[in-house]
C-alpha cells in the first residue's frame, strides 16, 4: 500500500511536471507560501516562476527572517535575521545588490560577537571580533581569515596589544607591539 502511495505521488509529480512544461505554467503576481504546520512561509512576488520583487520569509515558528527584494529568485536587497533553535537571533545581514553586506552576529545570550562589512564577489571586507562584548580584533579580512591590516586589544584593559600586518590569518611582517600603552617594539 505504501509503495502504491509513493508511485502514485510520483505520477502525480511527474503529471503537474508535464502539464508546466506543455502550458509553460510559471508562478507569477503576489503569492503566500505556508509551512506544513500552517505558519506562513513567503508572502511576496513572483515573475517567470521565480521569486522577484518585495519578498518577506519566516522560519516555522513565525519569526520574520528575510524582509527584502528578491532577484531571478535569489534575496537580492534587505535585511535578514537568523535564529538559533531557542528563539534567539543570532546573526542579522543587510545585502545591497547582492554583493554589499553588513552584518552583526550574536552569541546564545545575545551578545554581540562580531561585525563585519565585505562583499561577497571579492570575498573581502573588514571586521570587528568581540568577546564578552568586549573588542580584540578590528581589521582587515579576505576569505574569512584576517589579511592586511589590523589590531588586537587587551580583553581586560581595552588596550591596544598589536597593530600591523595580518597574512592567512597571522601577524605578518612589520608591526607594533604595546604593552601598558607603551611602544615595545
Amino acid at each position: 500500500m505504501e509503495k502504491k502511495r509513493e508511485r502514485q505521488g510520483i505520477l502525480w509529480k511527474w503529471s503537474i511536471t508535464i502539464w508546466r512544461r506543455i502550458f509553460k505554467w510559471k508562478k507569477k503576481g503576489k503569492a503566500k507560501e505556508y509551512y506544513e504546520n500552517g505558519q506562513l512561509r513567503f508572502e511576496g512576488e513572483y515573475s517567470n516562476g521565480k521569486k522577484n520583487g518585495k519578498a518577506k520569509e519566516f522560519n516555522e515558528n513565525g519569526d520574520l527572517i528575510f524582509d527584502g527584494e528578491c532577484k531571478e529568485g535569489k534575496r537580492w536587497s534587505g535585511k535578514y535575521n537568523i535564529y538559533n533553535e531557542d528563539g534567539q537571533l543570532i546573526k542579522v545581514y543587510t545585502i545591497i545588490n547582492n554583493d554589499e553586506v553588513f552584518s552583526k552576529n550574536y552569541n546564545d545570550n545575545g551578545e554581540l560577537i562580531l561585525e563585519a562589512e565585505y562583499s561577497l564577489k571579492k570575498d573581502i571586507g573588514i571586521r570587528k571580533e568581540y568577546f564578552d562584548g568586549k573588542l580584540i580584533f578590528e581589521g582587515e579580512y579576505k576569505k574569512k581569515i584576517r589579511n592586511g591590516k589590523g589590531k588586537e586589544f587587551d580583553y581586560y584593559s581595552g588596550e591596544i596589544l598589536f597593530e600591523g600586518e595580518y597574512k592567512d590569518g597571522k601577524r605578518n611582517g612589520k608591526g607594533k607591539e604595546y604593552k601598558n600603552r607603551k611602544l615595545i617594539f
